[in-house]
């Protein structure tokens, strides 16, 4: 029995999907080996009340030189099946807190048409974003994107792959970073950066092995340039006396807090694709190598068990643990989310 026909009899699907508190089932994964095959994933979902003007597609359109985004002829497939039902999508982003073509909205819409998002190829428009309005989290503020926060439901679609800081870039990273401000972005890589425990540290120098971004220099005392440091706690992680702890909280739950601030009380459908899965994530010019082969695309209304189902996908295929290719742990992001109920961990996965 196919997936629609099985929850038109359960109605566990639409429960699940546009429940604010029902964690008693397993969340439903769609898992596509093919192309083709995405309408018929995304039509196994009840998207009636997607059917709105300016229906917000998140999505990131890649850094200048970077080749692995999530190509616009899938995201066209994905645009002609929302316009199908009556709604009006556009592509959405918000501008990078790094310096770089990204980092205005001018800019942004540049890069965008020269990677192809184009209303001629993808049969929508392009809107950057910055500024909104505020919602708080376990006590943290998060400025939401007003595109975003003003939107009663969206789409997130996510290109599944490593990421430096994060560990895996998918559905709450693409929500925790790419749908706030850049205040806020700064904010969520600060409150990672590390804090040290003199009376436990001894100068051993793990950490400054660990760090990517040469930020920590370890000599007659321990240093810091918090100038370099992006808060991805490989430090943290690495420290075997247990001397760094973050200055407010780990990076990866702050992306879960910042996704949760996202998607309160809204409907979302989410769309990973585990399509050229590199190390590092699409804001890299060079995002360094293929990790695992193509694995397909994914479908779901919860972002911590698409993510879940993800990162086990990757780790399946590949051979390895995202943890040891990347030095941070992923998964943190999934507690995180299941920590502030912004989904649930376990899964069931259904190929069509």
């Amino acid at each position: 029995m196919f997936l629609a026909e099985r929850f038109k009899k359960a109605g566990k699907l639409n429960s699940f999907l546009f429940s604010k508190s029902n964690f008693r089932y397993m969340a439903d994964v769609i898992f596509v080996d093919k192309l083709e095959k995405l309408e018929r994933a995304i039509r196994s979902f009840d998207l009636s009340a997607f059917k709105i003007d300016k229906l917000p597609i998140k999505l990131h359109m890649g850094e200048a030189g970077n080749k692995y985004y999530v190509n616009p002829k899938i995201v066209k497939i994905i645009v002609d099946e929302f316009k199908r039902i009556g709604a009006s999508p556009f592509l959405f982003d918000t501008i990078s807190k790094y310096e770089g073509p990204r980092a205005t909205k001018s800019g942004y819409k540049v890069v965008a048409f020269k990677h192809g998002f184009t209303k001629q190829n993808v049969g929508c428009d392009v809107i950057i974003g910055d500024e909104g309005k505020e919602v708080e989290i376990k006590g943290y503020k998060f400025e939401i994107a007003n595109e975003i926060y003003n939107a009663p439901c969206f789409v997130v679609v996510s290109h599944a792959k490593g990421h430096s800081d994060a560990g895996f870039g998918g559905a709450i990273k693409n929500l925790g970073m790419g749908c706030v401000s850049r205040k806020t972005k700064g904010f969520i890589h600060c409150a990672g950066q590390p804090r040290i425990m003199k009376e436990r540290c001894t100068l051993c120098g793990t950490c400054e092995a660990a760090c990517i971004f040469d930020a920590i220099k370890v000599n007659e005392e321990w240093k810091i340039d918090y100038s370099k440091c992006f808060g991805c706690g490989r430090c943290i992680a690495a420290c075997p006396n247990k001397a760094l702890k973050p200055i407010t909280e780990n990076l990866r739950k702050m992306l879960a807090y910042a996704a949760k601030a996202c998607v309160k009380g809204k409907k979302v459908l989410y769309i990973n694709v585990l399509l050229n899965i590199t190390k590092f994530c699409d804001c890299m010019p060079n995002p360094l190598p293929i990790i695992c082969r193509d694995i397909g695309i994914l479908v779901s209304g919860d972002p911590v068990s698409i993510d879940n189902a993800s990162i086990d996908l990757i780790e399946k295929y590949s051979g390895r643990k995202l943890k040891e290719i990347e030095g941070v742990d992923p998964r943190e992001q999934v507690i995180g989310g299941e920590e502030v109920k912004l989904g649930r961990a376990s899964y069931e996965l259904i190929k069509i």
